[in-house]
């Protein structure tokens, strides 16, 4: 008898295990997994919060939370089928607690329904310091939240909408950008680093209809339940409040006296029959695009062209849909392993001269090994219009793909900066043997307009090498600098490319400083790099017409310091520095006028300096006699801490004061 009871225990013990009686944040634990993994729990008196097409989420009601920071009180509830069960129910569910991919939830369940209309629990409020935007990170930063509901106003889209229907977003109002260094998780000692704007997560719209959204979408309220999918933390929103305005962000017109030069990477042009949307939709986007986005500009540099048919076919597209563009199209194809091919295409109104590949044969050796510099080979174009001779040089870098890679990563690192010196010393001679030479360098540089840690691209080339420095250090080649003007756009509209919710520029526009005599206008035009997916195939709109925005820059054939070909100022002026507000760097343009007395046009003595609100100088940016004509000049206020400035203009008899704001 006494092994009878004993059996008997020995059962209902193993039935009362194989159904523990649990809240939801003894389940879900303080750790990254439960503690019940594949075991058979059960959990009482939780409201659903949210019902999927196979599943709903459900949270532990306020009063009975255990208000443990580092606990979640809601988990996903897995039928495989549509849920009997409507939002404010209360619900018992027995069933095994799972890992799915590293999210816990409970599957194969049973449910019963207690009641309904019940409250729905208090979400959590989300905000700009929820997700920490600190590093480090605590590993359990969103964990924490799986499964419940988290709320959030104010927020930003910090890309578009995928074809998943998820789109990244932060809890604040300003949208994250690529910053300078090494990637937080790859650091190396005394290099800068990047701390890959830990606060984004996404917004999942997959499970309804998806909401198409563009970056820089202002997103007013999010409620929702969090998930975990495919390595990233999300909201599936209840409550979604956004701007879903999609109209491209273009170009302006382009005065009939200037003249301009764009730059695009078309993302593998190519009439293979396996590409995902066919050439002719392909091209018609991209005609669009060209012609709405960027304004028809008089040359465009294209990156990733299959080959002469392909650049044709678009060509012909563009031409059909505007007769009075009249694009010409140049090419050099070169043997490489992409099978992809930088080109031009230029309008009927710029003379071309002669289209040559350059540093075809170039070399680097690593390792005691000897290896190409390019697999894409600059192309340079020789242009004229009327006697105003210049050139362009379209580059498509040596991407970042596997750069922190621990076996691949030391060879890309030394590629893209063997591309970088090859370049460098390429236009240094070009100013070598001519001085003014007017040169535009242009294209996909892969690279960001500071240092990346690893490899300072831009800085090489230009000359202008970033103070944070890289693992390789940049050599003193290039003299006088070029300059970089994605550096004139503004901080918010810097960018071409969209990683991971951060924006960031990839392409770039450099002048030699002759040329950037002659600048005007630059523009990153945006309607691909932070734009819905879905419109991939849409032959009716320019929306995702490649996975990079383009750049435009204008030019005169007169110099800036003039206002027409045979024409001086009349009149000084000290414009507005821009950006304002601005950090740590800003741009002054003033206009020194002849002689009113004379009219004549001799050089006056000029002063710009820049006072703090005490009246204390703090920079002289100008001293010296000048000429006429209108000039701009960077301020860097890198050493000075955040607050009111004054800068004054000083030219013979006028005298003119403006204010400018520094915020760090």
């Amino acid at each position: 008898m006494k092994k009878l009871f004993t059996i008997v225990f020995l059962i209902l013990g193993i039935s009362l295990n194989a159904q523990q009686l649990l809240e939801i944040y003894q389940i879900q634990g303080s750790g990254m997994t439960t503690p019940y993994e594949g075991q058979q729990v059960r959990t009482e008196n939780n409201v659903v919060t949210m019902v999927l097409s196979r599943s709903f989420y459900m949270q532990t009601p306020d009063d009975r939370s255990d208000n443990d920071p580092n606990t979640s009180d809601g988990i996903l509830v897995y039928l495989g089928e549509t849920p009997n069960v409507e939002v404010g129910d209360m619900v018992n569910v027995t069933g095994t607690a799972t890992e799915y991919y590293d999210f816990t939830e409970i599957s194969s369940p049973s449910v019963t329904v207690v009641s309904h209309n019940n409250p729905l629990p208090t979400p959590v409020r989300w905000d700009e310091n929820t997700p920490s935007p600190n590093q480090p990170w605590p590993e359990n930063e969103i964990e924490r939240f799986e499964g419940m509901l988290v709320e959030f106003y104010n927020g930003v889209a910090t890309s578009g909408t995928n074809v998943h229907g998820d789109f990244w977003a932060v809890a604040k109002p300003q949208r994250t950008f690529r910053e300078p260094g090494i990637e937080y998780d790859y650091q190396i000692s005394g290099l800068p680093v990047f701390d890959m704007n830990p606060e984004k997560f996404e917004i999942d719209t997959y499970s309804g209809e998806p909401v198409l959204v563009k970056g820089g979408s202002v997103i007013s309220y999010v409620k929702g339940c969090v998930r975990y999918s495919f390595g990233d933390y999300g909201i599936i929103p209840a409550e979604l409040q956004v701007d879903t305005d999609l109209t491209p962000d273009a170009a302006s017109d382009q005065p009939e006296n200037q003249y301009s030069v764009g730059t695009l990477n078309c993302h593998v042009l190519t009439d293979d029959a396996t590409a995902d949307v066919p050439l002719d939709v392909r091209v018609a986007k991209l005609s669009k695009y060209i012609r709405e986005v960027m304004k028809s500009p008089d040359i465009v540099a294209l990156q990733e062209i299959k080959n002469n048919s392909v650049l044709q076919t678009l060509v012909n597209k563009i031409n059909s849909d505007d007769p009075t563009l009249n694009y010409s199209g140049y090419i050099e194809e070169f043997d490489n392993f992409s099978g992809l091919n930088s080109a031009f295409i230029v309008r009927s109104r710029i003379t071309v001269t002669n289209v040559d590949l350059v540093g075809e044969t170039a070399t680097f050796t690593m390792g005691g090994g000897t290896y190409s510099t390019f697999d894409r080979p600059p192309l340079l174009l020789y242009a004229e219009i009327g006697d105003f001779a210049f050139r362009v040089l379209n580059v498509h870098l040596r991407s970042r793909n596997s750069i922190n890679d621990s076996q691949d990563g030391e060879f890309v690192r030394a590629k893209r900066h063997a591309q970088s010196l090859w370049v460098a010393n390429y236009i240094q001679g070009i100013q070598n043997n001519n001085p003014t030479a007017k040169v535009a360098i242009v294209g996909d540089y892969n690279a960001f307009e500071f240092t990346d840690g690893y490899v300072d691209v831009l800085g090489q080339i230009t000359g202008d090498p970033d103070p944070l420095g890289a693992l390789f250090e940049v050599s003193d080649i290039v003299n006088p600098p070029l300059v970089n003007l994605t550096k004139q756009t503004s901080q918010s509209d810097r960018y071409s490319y969209c990683y991971e919710g951060d924006a960031q520029a990839l392409d770039h526009i450099v002048l030699t400083s002759s040329f950037n005599n002659y600048f005007r206008y630059v523009k990153f035009v945006h309607a691909n790099s932070d734009y819905p997916e879905n419109f991939e195939g849409d032959a009716t709109t320019p929306l995702a017409s490649s996975d990079h925005d383009g750049v435009v820059f204008r030019f005169t054939t007169y110099p800036n310091a003039v206002d027409g070909e045979d024409a001086t100022p009349v009149k000084f002026k000290l414009a507005q520095n821009y950006p304002n507000p601005f950090n740590p760097t800003t741009n002054i343009t003033y206009v020194i006028a002849r002689s009113e007395a004379t009219r004549q046009s001799a050089a006056l003595p000029v002063q710009l300096k820049v006072y703090d609100a005490l009246g204390r100088e703090v920079a002289t940016l100008v001293n010296k006699k000048q000429s006429p004509g209108k000039y701009s000049v960077q301020f860097n206020a890198n050493k000075l801490s955040s607050g009111i400035y004054f800068y004054t203009l000083r030219a013979g008899n006028f005298v003119q004061t403006r204010k400018m704001i520094l915020m760090k």
